[in-house]
């Protein structure tokens, strides 16, 4: 089994924290951010022997991914919330706010409105991705 050092680890995700995060400027920021960091590491570190296994990593990245698509999808309802502005719960052509094109994508059965399925039905046919 391939293993990655817990130097190795650390570089990782210390190249990765600035695009989670914006750069600390102080040090109590920077110490969170470095107890951030070790924590993560903690958690990849499934059997605590403070190296990385090749599926520590992937396991952790897959973990990362479907906390990824599970806030991509609240930040869809969100939106699509906002848009219904007279709460039926389905988004009218009037309400929509996105280009033409993409309602008349999404509207299935083109009945003019948009339904949860039809964001859903969008979402898996795009690999869990809705913009």
């Amino acid at each position: 089994m391939r293993r990655v050092s817990v130097g190795a680890g650390l570089i990782v995700l210390a190249l990765a924290a600035p695009l989670l995060a914006q750069q600390p400027q102080n040090d109590q920021a920077r110490a969170a951010n470095a107890e951030r960091r070790a924590a993560a590491f903690a958690r990849l570190d499934t059997n605590h022997d403070g190296l990385l296994s090749v599926e520590e990593w992937a396991a952790g990245r897959q973990a990362f991914a479907r906390q990824l698509r599970q806030r991509q999808a609240r930040q869809v309802r969100q939106r699509v919330r906002r848009m219904d502005a007279n709460g039926d719960g389905t988004i009218s052509r009037e309400e929509w706010r996105g280009k033409p094109e993409m309602f008349d994508r999404i509207d299935a059965d083109k009945d003019g409105k948009l339904t949860p399925a039809e964001f859903r039905a969008l979402r898996g046919a795009r690999g869990q991705r809705v913009r």
